[in-house]
């Protein structure tokens, strides 16, 4: 077994001391390898490699790849991992076990974990808009797996065979590059999509593919607990076993670098959209996350259903106790056929839906008389956006052009027409901006909002 682990600078030497005392007791051969930007010693029994395959710091973990390349004939099983991110001889067998039921084009991934101060354990993994796909699960061999969009681990494992595919497809010895994911992360994340293969993540066993992240640096500001993901992971099985319809109610993550713009499903609750709300309102909550929104408009006395965005997430909001559409819109349509609201939520949908016409048509079918639209949006139309579409092009040339980049215009101008080609009539736009940005705009007296503005939030009703 070849064991490589990044360690940038001093910082988590410790971390990475364990790791290696950990692959050092297990029945295993293992030839341990730490690859650092500075040299090193961890001992006579540890090989350290010095150097960046690039002048950017953050591509020390593509020097991994050369490695194993040169040494694929000599070892059984080959494992890449970050120096915080501890692997078990437990995991090791798991993935073995599963990998001979896989299909030569799928290899198991992992999750990871932290621990709160009071015990609890969190997801890092499941942050933003990363979500279970709920027509993923399959079988294979007695075990049930699916797909995570979030194909970061901060390690992986490849047999030989699956290293010689993955350097025969063209897309393992690549210089070191960034995307979907930053640097660090795509040379963690490669093999899965730039190799011919797909990962998938043992739903039957999940804990065998679960590594904790030794920093617990996301504590409190990132990941889904434990007990909820217990929860989807219910949902997916139930789905598996005809009980749960797989349903996505639209795509929610851009083809953009670093996927921007995508539709979160783990946001607080929006303090401008509860504050929209009337109490002993109907509303619906279109496109409706993991329902911190809508647990915050029942709190406010509410009358609240959710069209969930896909139908494992859906599992959430029922749990919430929240009234609950099919996670699709002709499906949605059809369950509230007769039925309609003074307000319709809809934020971070519309520039992301590829017909986002038919769809404010149909809405406005559900609309009481006197009833309004709330869009929130992103603003494609600010200078930040327009500077990196035109100007410094990093990636951001087709934002706009959903062929390309899976979104819309989405401006004020482009908002405002979609809506009155559906049959709505824009009332008025409130902006949403970062801290600098507003506290220009402040000084502007908000003539250059459009401009400076991160996001923009449209309320409309029926013409």
């Amino acid at each position: 077994m070849l064991v490589a682990i990044a360690n940038y600078g001093a910082g988590n030497r410790d971390h990475a001391q364990r790791l290696l005392d950990a692959y050092a007791v297990m029945p295993f051969p293992v030839r341990r390898v730490v690859l650092s930007n500075i040299p090193k010693d961890f001992g006579p029994d540890v090989e350290v490699l010095v150097g960046l395959p690039s002048q950017n710091p953050w591509s020390l973990p593509f020097a991994h790849r050369p490695l194993f390349a040169q040494r694929r004939d000599d070892f059984d099983l080959f494992i890449y991992s970050e120096d915080d991110t501890l692997i078990t001889e437990s995991n090791i067998r798991a993935y073995l076990d599963v990998t001979r039921a896989l299909p030569e084009d799928e290899i198991a991934g992992f999750l990871r974990t932290e621990t709160a101060p009071d015990g609890r354990v969190f997801y890092s993994t499941a942050h933003s808009f990363f979500h279970w796909r709920p027509g993923s699960v399959r079988d294979r061999g007695g075990t049930r797996v699916a797909e995570f969009t979030n194909d970061h681990g901060a390690a992986y494992m490849l047999t030989r065979e699956q290293l010689a595919r993955a350097i025969d497809s063209g897309g393992f010895l690549v210089e070191p590059h960034e995307g979907r994911y930053d640097m660090l992360v795509s040379a963690a994340t490669d093999p899965y999509t730039r190799c011919g293969m797909r990962r998938v993540l043992p739903i039957d066993r999940l804990g065998d593919f679960t590594l904790p992240h030794l920093t617990n640096k996301y504590v409190g500001r990132m990941g889904l607990d434990s007990a909820r993901m217990d929860r989807l992971v219910e949902a997916l099985r139930q789905t598996h076993a005809g009980r749960r319809p797989a349903r996505e109610l639209l795509p929610t993550e851009t083809r953009l670098p670093g996927a921007r713009w995508s539709r979160h499903y783990y946001e607080p609750a929006d303090d401008r959209l509860v504050q929209a709300v009337e109490p002993g309102q109907a509303v619906l909550s279109y496109g409706a996350g993991w329902g911190e929104l809508e647990s915050a408009l029942v709190e406010r006395e509410a009358r609240v259903t959710a069209t969930p965005l896909d139908s494992a997430v859906s599992i959430l909001l029922e749990d919430r106790g929240i009234e609950v559409t099919p996670a699709d819109h002709g499906e949605a349509l059809a369950a509230l056929a007769g039925r309609s609201f003074d307000v319709i939520l809809a934020p971070d949908v519309v520039h992301l839906a590829p017909d986002p016409s038919r769809r404010l048509r149909d809405l406005r079918g559900l609309t009481a008389d006197g009833g309004r639209l709330i869009l929130r949006a992103p603003n494609l139309g600010s200078a930040s956006v327009l500077r990196q579409r035109w100007i410094t092009r990093n990636g951001m040339a087709g934002a706009g052009d959903y062929e390309r980049s899976g979104v819309h215009p989405s401006t004020r101008a482009w908002l405002t027409r979609t809506l009155r080609q559906s049959g709505w009539r824009a009332q008025r736009c409130g902006w949403a901006y970062g801290e600098r940005a507003g506290a220009w705009s402040r000084r502007l007296g908000g003539a250059m909002a459009p401009l400076l503005a991160s996001g923009l939030y449209l309320e409309a009703a029926p013409a």
